[in-house]
């Protein structure tokens, strides 16, 4: 009997989880942190988003953007649902950091491609 129970559990814990797989994201619970560890997947398998939500499913700590080829395009930060910090974003033609306090924008810089700042950061 035990063992009946405990297999129906697991089956009901890996369809949550293929569920959430077919709809193009997973979701985890990380005791140690208190957070949920969110992946995002474009339709050919790729990851397209990774980070984290905190128990009221606001954005928190870093979260990672990558294009369809798998290529990063943008590193972000927040903070309880605010955005914080430097972000990155990668474009063909130059990298965007734009400086954040509580989702205000403090600063805008862009660099070249070719640029030493730039070449340092890939």
């Amino acid at each position: 009997m035990k063992y009946s129970v405990l297999l129906v559990i697991i089956a009901f814990f890996l369809n949550i989880n293929f569920v959430k797989a077919q709809s193009n994201k997973v979701v985890y619970f990380n005791t140690d942190t208190k957070l949920y560890e969110v992946d995002y997947f474009h339709d050919n398998g790729l990851i397209s988003q990774t980070g984290f939500l905190d128990k009221e499913g606001k954005l928190h700590g870093e979260w990672l953007h990558f294009d369809e080829t798998g290529k990063k395009i943008t590193i972000a930060k927040f903070e309880n649902g605010s955005k914080v910090g430097t972000w990155m974003h990668w474009n063909k033609e130059c990298i965007t950091e734009v400086t954040y306090d509580k989702s205000k924008i403090l600063t805008v810089k862009e660099f070249p491609l070719t640029s030493s700042y730039a070449l340092r950061k890939f």
